[in-house]
């Protein structure tokens, strides 16, 4: 199923009648961005982070991470590019990619980790490598198990509580009506309904949020 989207059986509910169809989604993934570079005993690698993404243009995305962090001034400043690694068991997409750096290149991993901060609402992207990811509890969700770990819920509050505007697609609808300050509800890709908090959950005008929300709270 290696690719960028893959075709999902889904049951379409609209005004009041229900329809088993098939859509296609996007894959979004965690790439992890290694880099091998040159040091006074010889070559290293290290991993220098994760960002989502979906599955496609991976050497171009991690070439241009290390070109807009100012790592790398010209193509010519990298070797070789490559994907690492075995191919992930769920998707088949090879979800780690190791930049070599050419034998005169220059790398400060102390400005790196300086200037460079990255993250998301899930709490993936900033991760140094998929072990750290792996090492606070990330685990693979079943069917219907669209909840976030307490840690998670934890990192997006703080974030918030700290001024950080996040955009958040999920289906906590308590956590979204404790800490959101304005509610947007879509269907078939379509905004229906938006508004606050209190007016979205206790007052909904649009039959189909009525219906949403009936079946989760």
């Amino acid at each position: 199923m290696a690719g960028s989207s893959y075709a999902v059986d889904i049951s379409k509910i609209s005004n009041g009648r229900q329809a088993s169809l098939q859509d296609s989604v996007a894959v979004e993934e965690p790439l992890e961005i290694r880099i091998g570079y040159s040091t006074p005993d010889g070559r290293a690698t290290r991993s220098v982070s994760i960002t989502m993404r979906t599955p496609g243009n991976d050497k171009e995305l991690a070439a241009g991470f290390l070109y807009g962090e100012s790592i790398i001034n010209d193509a010519s400043d990298i070797a070789s590019i490559e994907v690492c690694g075995p191919p992930a068991p769920d998707s088949g997409n090879h979800n780690v990619i190791r930049i070599d750096l050419g034998a005169g290149v220059e790398f400060d991993l102390g400005r790196l980790q300086r200037h460079f901060y990255t993250t998301s609402s899930c709490g993936v992207c900033g991760k140094t490598s998929l072990d750290a990811l792996r090492a606070i509890g990330a685990q693979q969700q079943t069917d219907n198990a669209t909840s976030f770990s307490k840690e998670v819920l934890v990192t997006i509050r703080d974030l918030a509580e700290e001024g950080m505007t996040c955009l958040l697609v999920t289906h906590e609808m308590g956590f979204a009506r404790e800490l959101a300050d304005h509610m947007y509800f879509t269907d078939n890709g379509v905004i229906v309904e938006h508004g606050p908090p209190r007016v979205f959950f206790e007052a909904p005008e649009d039959p189909r949020t009525q219906e949403f929300l009936s079946q989760i709270l």
